[in-house]
């Protein structure tokens, strides 16, 4: 039997999510999947008390200056396809421009939060130099 499952976040002492397999029309419901859930990942970061400001994950960052846009084609964000080759700018991050070729998928960002340790961000990208 394969993986048929997902990733999920569970908190000590809860019930976890069933997974349900497919829908049998005979009997009208969704038939119950043996389901075993392995920690991959234990969240250690609040035994402390201390809960660090994690807003930068969901907050729409301030605007900051960026360089002049010499070709505009509209917001790309992260995981669309490239409309132009060239450098692009993530809007709102003070970051190294990235060359990206047209057609290829957008990158995320590496983002360092107040802790130092690096994030993942979708962004939308801005061209600043068409190649």
């Amino acid at each position: 039997m394969g993986n048929n499952g997902c990733f999920n976040y569970l908190v000590r002492e809860t019930r976890a999510p069933r997974i349900t397999g497919p829908y049998n029309e005979a009997t009208s419901r969704a038939e119950r999947v043996s389901t075993y859930w392995q920690l991959l990942w234990e969240d250690t970061r609040y035994r402390d008390g201390n809960v660090p400001d994690e807003s930068g994950y969901f907050l729409v960052p301030e605007p900051s200056p960026q360089a002049a846009v010499m070709a505009d084609p509209g917001e790309v964000r992260t995981g669309d396809r490239c409309p132009l080759s060239g450098l692009w700018a993530a809007k709102g991050y003070d970051a190294e421009p990235v060359s990206v070729a047209a057609g290829t998928v957008m990158p995320d960002l590496l983002v360092r939060n107040n802790l130092g340790e690096k994030r993942v961000h979708w962004v939308t990208w801005q061209l600043i130099r068409q190649s």
